[in-house]
């Protein structure tokens, strides 16, 4: 065996054993490492308290207050003096709008004319609420003792999202088909304007612009939208359940021959873009008759715009907490 068939791997000595090799390394060389070992540790945790110090800082709901630690901040929270105070001002700003609410469901029932400030006025509450209810279930996710969901009893669905035929009764799909070329607006009166609260997701306030309202239920409010653009997404979705409301009808045997007929002739006219069509009623001509439906429907929306917002207005007050 030679010479330097053991070398040390910290120092790099050679002895001539194994056994050499041990004594040395137990000798000079595990003191060390242990020393090292512990420096580790130690530059570790300054490390950690350093990104304490950095990263994490949490401030009390109610007051100006900092803590380096959540728990530290919970426990404080529950006696600190603010707290009542801040709950006083929220009881107080949520009396004052409920109040303005009251004022607007009011006009509304006294069938004054909704006027588009009147309209942003209830938007801008539901902005308000979407903001608030925001808030607690940020509170809510914090606290691990109580998880407590504020939940709004109105629940529009959001445009575009609707399943209509499902909500939709037998009677109601009968009506529907019955006004056979009027199939159409029968259809969004029964679910926009009349019987179903959660689909009033649509509000025209104004005749001459080309802007109306949408509900946006990922943000809980109406947002501004091309008065053309939701018109002619509202027909085409639309038209689909129509279809399906026919198919479902012709299975049962639940129509007549001749509503059948006008049914067909319908979906083959709305589906004609490239052809022009002229209400002989008015004498207007439009590019095609989709247009044209365009345009009753546009009116229906306008015509009923009182009672879509004042159902919206009403159900806007009902809040369900429930403690989980």
């Amino acid at each position: 065996m030679e010479f330097n068939d053991f070398n040390c791997k910290t120092c790099s000595k050679k002895y001539k054993s194994y056994q050499s090799l041990w004594n040395h390394n137990n000798k000079f060389h595990s003191i060390k490492k242990l020393n090292d070992t512990i420096l580790d540790i130690k530059n570790t945790k300054n490390d950690n308290i350093c990104n304490n110090k950095d990263n994490t800082k949490y401030n009390c709901s109610f007051c100006n207050k900092i803590f380096n630690f959540r728990q530290n901040k919970y426990q404080h929270e529950k006696r600190c003096k603010h707290k009542k105070k801040k709950e006083d001002e929220n009881k107080i700003v949520l009396l004052d709008k409920e109040i303005e609410l009251t004022k607007l469901k009011i006009k509304l029932q006294n069938g004054k004319k909704l006027s588009n400030k009147s309209f942003q006025s209830m938007n801008k509450m539901l902005m308000e609420k979407a903001y608030q209810n925001t808030i607690n279930s940020n509170n809510n996710n914090n606290n691990s003792n109580n998880t407590v969901n504020i939940q709004n009893n109105y629940k529009i669905i959001g445009f575009g999202k609707e399943e209509i035929v499902e909500a939709l009764s037998l009677k109601e799909k009968k009506m529907i088909l019955q006004e056979r070329l009027c199939c159409i607006e029968k259809c969004i009166e029964i679910s926009n304007v009349d019987n179903h609260n959660e689909f009033k997701n649509i509000v025209i306030t104004n005749l001459k612009d080309n802007y109306a309202y949408k509900f946006d239920d990922t943000k809980g409010y109406f947002v501004v939208c091309s008065k053309t653009d939701v018109l002619n997404e509202l027909i085409s979705n639309r038209v689909v359940v129509i279809e399906e409301i026919y198919d479902e009808l012709i299975l049962t045997n639940k129509i007549g021959e001749y509503t059948k007929d006008k049914i067909k002739e319908f979906l083959v006219k709305i589906n004609q873009e490239d052809k022009p069509f002229t209400d002989e009623n008015e004498e207007v001509k439009y590019p095609n008759y989709k247009d044209y439906k365009i345009n009753k429907i546009k009116i229906l929306l306008y015509n009923n715009q009182n009672k879509i917002t004042k159902d919206i207005a009403t159900l806007l007050t009902e809040d369900q907490i429930e403690i989980v």
